[in-house]
C-alpha cells in the first residue's frame, strides 16, 4: 500500500511503504539544478526535515538529466562497460573458479583484511566501514570526481573470493565482470589482489581521462552528505 503527498515546492514527495506489518516512510526531495556551478543546498532542506522525520536511516542521491542527455549517458554507459569488460580481461589474472577437491584440510588465508591492506597500501583506495565479513570495498574519488569502488567478496567455499570493479559519476556508472579465483596455497591471493589494486589505480589514472571526454567531469557537490 503506497500513499502519496506530493509538494510542488521544490518537488518534496512523502510516501509510506506497508510490508509484512512493518511501517516505515520515505522521503524523496528533488531539487532543481540549474546551468548554475551550485545547486540550491539540499543540507539546509534535510536539515529542516529531520525535526519532524527523526534522523534519516539512509541517504541516496540521484540526478535527473533531459531525456537526450539520458539516451545519450545510457549508450555511453553500455559502449564503456564493453570497453571495461576488455580492460579487465587483458589486465587481470585468469578466472580460476573452483574445480578441483581441496587438498588440504586447512584452507590458506585467502583475502582477509591482512592481506588486502597489504594489497591496496599506497594506491588510494582506503577500506570502507560498514560492509559484513564476507564483502570488502575500497575506494576512492579522483579529481574529476568519478568514484571508484574495488570490491572482494569472499565465496560459501572456502578457498573461493571474488572480485569487481564499479566506476560511477553523477550521470553514469559502469561495472566490471565479476572474476572467481580459487586458491590453495597461503600468499597466493595476496598476488592476485596486488594485480587488481594495480588495475584498479590504471583505470583512476588513464581511464579516468576518456570517462571525463565523454561525460564530463562530476561536480564536487555530488558527494556532499546532506546530515
Amino acid at each position: 500500500m503506497t500513499n502519496w503527498l506530493p509538494f510542488r515546492s521544490n518537488r518534496i514527495v512523502h510516501y509510506r511503504n506497508f510490508d509484512d506489518g512493518k511501517k516505515y516512510n520515505i522521503v524523496s526531495v528533488c531539487i532543481e539544478v540549474t546551468d548554475k556551478d551550485e545547486p540550491r543546498n539540499s543540507r539546509a532542506v534535510i536539515e529542516k526535515l529531520i525535526p519532524y522525520l527523526s534522523e534519516p536511516s539512509k541517504f541516496e542521491r540521484k540526478c535527473n538529466f533531459p531525456s537526450e542527455e539520458t539516451s545519450r549517458f545510457k549508450a555511453s554507459e553500455i559502449a564503456e562497460c564493453e570497453r571495461l569488460a576488455q580492460l579487465a580481461e587483458s589486465s587481470l589474472p585468469v578466472s580460476k573458479p573452483h574445480t578441483v577437491p581441496q587438498p588440504d584440510p586447512k584452507p590458506p588465508h585467502i583475502a582477509d583484511k591482512f592481506t588486502l591492506e597489504k594489497a591496496f597500501k599506497g594506491t588510494g583506495f582506503t577500506r570502507q566501514k560498514g560492509q559484513p565479513n564476507w564483502l570488502s570495498l575500497y575506494a576512492c574519488v579522483d579529481e574529476r570526481g568519478f568514484l571508484y569502488e574495488a570490491y572482494v567478496q569472499k565465496l560459501t567455499v572456502t578457498n573461493d573470493f571474488r572480485v569487481w570493479v564499479e566506476i560511477s559519476g553523477y550521470n553514469f556508472k559502469i561495472a566490471t565482470d565479476m572474476k572467481d579465483y580459487y586458491v590453495t596455497e597461503d600468499g597466493e591471493s595476496l598476488v592476485i589482489l596486488k594485480q587488481f589494486a594495480e588495475f584498479c589505480v590504471r583505470l583512476r589514472g588513464e581511464y579516468g581521462k576518456t570517462l571525463a571526454e565523454i561525460f564530463g567531469e562530476t561536480p564536487a557537490w555530488y558527494y556532499e552528505q546532506p546530515f
